[in-house]
């Protein structure tokens, strides 16, 4: 075995595993700008949300730090969330959370979003159990937009769920029967 024949063979191997992996990187890249375009969509109608309804909260599912790479908050890099706190004058006696999952398909060609909410004390603490309820949405095809990156039309979609989740959450909350006072 010649000693500079060895080392040079395996400087070329770790030269090719670099570029491989700098290629990988470009492209998972790639597909977050795309996830990142697609949040900024839902993340607009989140902010008319806000305008109507002061206790609405978008919450931050991913952060870009100083060297450029996106962080994922919470786990939750594909999703998008918003938080209605408990505020009986909008109609929210118990807090709310709104979630919108998106699923782009292997080759990042098309996109998923499902949706769904979940309220009360199961919403305090823990957004894990909402997400996986959207990852089994999303599995049973149970979506509110499918097609490739188009801005408009997603934010149609998510505008038409967004007023869906608010009817299924009014819908869910029991009516309490008002009192008569007898002051007729």
């Amino acid at each position: 075995m010649d000693f500079a024949d060895e080392l040079a063979r395996r400087a070329q191997v770790a030269l090719e595993r670099y570029q491989s992996l700098e290629e990988l990187k470009k492209i998972r890249s790639e597909q977050n700008q795309i996830i990142i375009g697609i949040k900024a969509e839902i993340e607009k109608v989140f902010t008319t949300v806000t305008r109507f309804y002061p206790n609405a909260i978008v919450t931050t599912t991913h952060t870009i730090n100083e060297s450029g790479e996106i962080v994922s908050v919470l786990g939750a890099f594909r999703y998008c969330i918003i938080t209605f706190t408990a505020d009986e004058s909008y109609g929210f006696p118990t807090p709310v959370h709104f979630a919108f999952g998106i699923f782009p398909s292997e080759d990042y060609q098309t996109i998923d979003i499902v949706c769904d909410y979940m309220d009360g004390d199961k919403c305090r603490d823990h957004i894990k159990p909402l997400l996986r309820r959207l990852e089994k949405r999303h599995e049973s095809g149970d979506r509110i937009y499918d097609g490739r990156f188009d801005p408009a039309e997603i934010q149609l979609a998510v505008e038409q769920a967004v007023l869906a989740l608010l009817d299924q959450y009014a819908g869910s909350i029991p009516i309490e029967p008002v009192e008569q006072t007898g002051a007729e």
